[in-house]
């Protein structure tokens, strides 16, 4: 009995130096799930400009003037001029044909060097998630949180700065859904730079991110 045992102990090492395993039973289970998952969605709503009034005025006994500054906003600060001759309006643009109005095109007609204008924006999250707006576009350059910088935009491409931008306010602020539109504004001043006769125009777009993906920014050089 020793000796049979000795030769199935000998034939199983044989075996396995061969690769040849032993038999084990197995058995495996399967889960089926479901995951939803959100959606990022936002679209401009309301658009204001704060000169939208074109000469001559009929609106009422006092006449609107223009506002002028100087360069940089500063120099002076932004305040009341002595003329009404431009004026702005802003449009809210669908570029994809979605449905939805993801930029905005601002227009300047008659305007001149000084020139001062404002225009808010109201953009609403119609997603499922939360979402922060992490830059802006301005004619394809782009901004991050502040400090804002003074932004120049040669606007016809002839090597001359024709307007500068100020934004304003709440990038990096947190929307929900169904949140009441947030509010942005931003400044555009008009430069020497300016070509005469002719109507100027820039597009805003802004870039969100889902909430938890936000990163604060520094300061970054367009």
């Amino acid at each position: 009995m020793k000796r049979l045992s000795s030769v199935v102990i000998v034939l199983l090492a044989a075996l396995s130096l061969l690769g040849v395993g032993h038999a084990r039973w197995t058995d495996s289970a399967r889960i089926n799930g479901l995951v939803e998952t959100g959606e990022l969605c936002w679209e401009f709503v309301v658009v204001r400009v704060h000169d939208t009034f074109k000469p001559p005025w009929f609106g009422g006994t006092e006449t609107p003037v223009d506002m002028t500054t100087g360069d940089g906003f500063e120099n002076p600060w932004p305040e009341d001029g002595t003329k009404n001759v431009g004026w702005g309006k802003a449009i809210l643009v669908d570029e994809d044909g979605d449905g939805k109005n993801e930029a905005i095109k601002v227009t300047m007609k008659n305007v001149y060097p000084s020139y001062f204008n404002i225009v808010n924006v109201y953009p609403y999250n119609d997603g499922s998630i939360p979402l922060k707006f992490e830059s802006v576009s301005i004619n394809g350059t782009e901004l991050f949180g502040g400090p804002y910088p003074v932004v120049p935009l040669d606007l016809n491409e002839d090597g001359l700065d024709d307007i500068e931008i100020l934004w304003g306010d709440n990038l990096g602020a947190q929307i929900h859904p169904g949140d009441r539109p947030l509010e942005m504004s931003f400044w555009f001043h008009v430069l020497c730079g300016a070509p005469q006769g002719e109507t100027l125009e820039f597009v805003i777009e802004l870039n969100a991110v889902q909430y938890n993906m936000y990163m604060d920014p520094e300061y970054v050089t367009p």
